[in-house]
């Protein structure tokens, strides 16, 4: 149902799409205009992410980055010394298929004396580091969007309801003043 409004008619009409459209009602507009109400969300008529948009979109690269490079620790690269899998291709795909399934890797010294070793590489990272660039981005996010975190620390050791709304104030002021305004187009309606 698609309802369409001229300055002299309110046309009701029904159809799958837009091209299959058919008149099902027609009636008089009343208000003689179209009851199209613009409501800016704030002076610079900028939507409440533009600001926070770029931080938001580094904040879920760290976090992808940080699955992505957990995932390559399972995936590790091993290194075999002084030992081989195999003397001919075949045995070498059978002892690949041995140590996917089990996950043990028996090897034998080739003979120069020297134990055979074998052991994984991975490019490692520092979790910390990761972790404080994390709060730092999201603690960036919370305040240029000037709204309080709930779940930060800080936030619940408040020690009496005053402190609470203190910290609640900028919000409610945010909220308040879209509301305003949507009550001023209201009663211009």
């Amino acid at each position: 149902t698609v309802l369409l409004y001229t300055d002299e008619a309110q046309i009701k009409c029904y159809g799958q799409n837009l091209d299959s459209l058919s008149i099902v009602e027609e009636g008089i507009n009343f208000f003689g205009e179209v009851n199209i109400l613009e409501v800016k969300n704030n002076v610079g008529e900028k939507s409440d992410f533009t600001d926070v948009n770029g931080l938001i979109t580094k904040y879920e690269e760290l976090v992808t980055d940080r699955i992505q490079d957990k995932n390559s620790f399972v995936n590790k690269l091993l290194v075999i010394t002084n030992s081989s899998l195999g003397d001919t291709q075949e045995e070498f795909e059978q002892s690949k298929q041995i140590l996917k399934e089990g996950g043990i890797l028996e090897l034998e010294n080739d003979g120069d004396g020297t134990g055979a070793t074998a052991q994984f590489i991975s490019q490692s990272f520092n979790e910390a580091d990761v972790e404080i660039l994390r709060k730092a981005l999201l603690d960036d996010i919370f305040r240029q969007a000037k709204i309080p975190n709930l779940s930060d620390d800080s936030f619940g050791n408040a020690s009496s309801g005053i402190s609470l709304r203190f910290k609640l104030y900028g919000t409610e002021m945010l909220a308040s003043e879209k509301e305003r305004a949507f009550k001023k187009h209201l009663r211009n309606r």
